[in-house]
């Protein structure tokens, strides 16, 4: 399951039994509506900003705000406390589930064919270092088109 979904099995197991959500969906317009917001409110605050050093942790604080909002993306595992956080500050962003419900879901949308596809796109552009790990999953991904069977 983690070789076809591409998520440590650590993190599967978090979202079996009940420690974790994994993100199903994002919605696209909303997260571009939510940086916008934020990218607007950092150029405020920097505007009524004197001192380099105020700016500098503000700063900080942005890109930490911008890289957890791009850090939820289908297939991120969070935490029960992520969750509650990111639902309040981010409404409406994204959907997850929790339980091996979740995980069946996701593998019945699974289209091997077009996995395959993906994954030999990354394998060209790959760091030597991810290149084993892509050939286990394409390995995987064509066996199972190969033999007939589906991920669920």
């Amino acid at each position: 399951m983690g070789l076809i979904l591409g998520i440590p099995m650590a993190d599967i197991e978090k979202v079996v039994y009940f420690a974790g959500y994994i993100v199903t969906g994002t919605d696209e317009t909303k997260r571009k509506e939510i940086l916008s917001k934020v990218d607007e409110e950092y150029k405020k605050k920097v505007e009524e900003l004197k001192d380099e050093e105020s700016i500098d942790k503000l700063k900080a604080v942005f890109k930490k705000v911008k890289a957890e909002i791009n850090g939820i993306v289908k297939g991120a595992v969070i935490d029960e406390l992520q969750h509650s956080k990111f639902t309040q500050k981010y409404e409406g962003l994204y959907t997850a589930e929790i339980g091996a419900e979740a995980i069946y879901n996701l593998m019945k949308k699974v289209d091997l064919k077009k996995l395959e596809k993906k994954l030999e796109k990354e394998l060209e552009n790959a760091s030597s270092v991810n290149k084993p790990k892509l050939f286990k999953r394409i390995s995987l991904v064509k066996s199972m088109i190969a033999s007939g069977v589906k991920p669920e």
